[in-house]
């Protein structure tokens, strides 16, 4: 597992930031790359952008580079209809709505993100997560972490043709201490027209830079490293995949991608925000920490993490 963290400006994040994002003026956008280490078949990349302040409303499009080949991620605000070029195949690499997955073994590549602005944000943050895609390799660890006090929020209050849809905003909500009206609009800004869909991950964390929350996807093996961040005073967004019986009492029986809010630990259980419960009353939930981690670290291992700004 590798994570690379590049900023620029005053951007405030709860994770070690390693160096300066280094744009280049190309057109009439900016221009930056990042080279990965070696990737193993099967290795999941997830790169994120965050701008705030005057540069909050940032359009961007990331694209992996082998060579002469180039696979593109969606642009984030996708435009409608977005005009996309004409990429490699998936020999490669697959590119997802908002990550890519290797093929193969590759050595040498980068990550290109192109952001469609005159001018390069002030503040702004850049993130990029590798990890293998499934692992056996998880540990449900043995760090305790006291609980954050995060509002509940239930999807399930939303109107019937979304509200099973809905849990990334919703999380996200939870973590920037919304109510339940300013939650509602939140939401329309988090739905993407293209794909007909709230939980794109970027796009996200555009709306959240827009109400002054620095966010980033990051990718996790252990639970161990979680708690790092809770004792610290960050939740995190975590999607979880489970199977009928693998998680006991969870608010959904199965799910092939379902996100809380992980909110403490301690010896025995994962303390959660589950938007899925039925009223806000029944959504912080106990989990089995073992089970927990199965659900979130197994495959992919993604989670949002989110900072104010100010």
């Amino acid at each position: 597992m590798s994570t690379r963290r590049f900023s620029t400006g005053a951007t405030r994040y709860p994770l070690p930031v390693s160096g300066q994002i280094r744009w280049c003026r190309e057109g009439t956008g900016q221009v930056a790359r990042f080279d990965l280490p070696p990737l193993a078949k099967d290795s999941l990349i997830v790169p994120s952008f965050s701008a705030t302040g005057e540069g909050c409303n940032w359009s961007a499009t990331w694209y992996f580079r082998n060579g002469d080949k180039r696979w593109q991620l969606d642009t984030v605000p996708a435009p409608r209809p977005e005009h996309r070029e004409t990429m490699s195949d998936g020999a490669y690499v697959d590119a997802d709505i908002d990550c890519f997955v290797t093929t193969m073994d590759i050595e040498v590549s980068f990550l290109e993100l192109r952001l469609h602005a005159h001018e390069a944000p002030a503040d702004a943050l850049t993130v990029i997560a590798t990890r293998a895609f499934s692992s056996r390799k998880i540990s449900a660890g043995v760090k305790s972490a006291g609980a954050i006090n995060v509002p509940a929020l239930s999807q399930m209050q939303a109107p019937p043709s979304i509200r099973r849809r809905i849990c990334s905003p919703i999380c996200l909500a939870m973590v920037m201490g919304l109510d339940e009206r300013a939650a509602t609009r939140f939401t329309d800004e988090c739905y993407g027209h293209t794909r007909k869909l709230y939980g794109i991950w970027p796009r996200n964390i555009r709306a959240a830079n827009a109400r002054g929350f620095t966010g980033a996807i990051e990718t996790f093996q252990f639970l161990d490293e979680a708690a790092v961040l809770i004792e610290g005073g960050t939740p995190i967004i975590t999607s979880n995949r489970y199977r009928q019986g693998e998680l006991t009492g969870s608010a959904v029986p199965a799910t092939a991608g379902h996100l809380v809010v992980l909110c403490g630990l301690n010896g025995r259980s994962a303390l959660v925000n589950d938007p899925a419960a039925g009223c806000h009353e029944d959504v912080a939930r106990e989990y089995d920490r073992e089970e927990f981690a199965y659900a979130w670290l197994r495959k992919r291992g993604v989670g949002y993490v989110l900072r104010r700004t100010a």
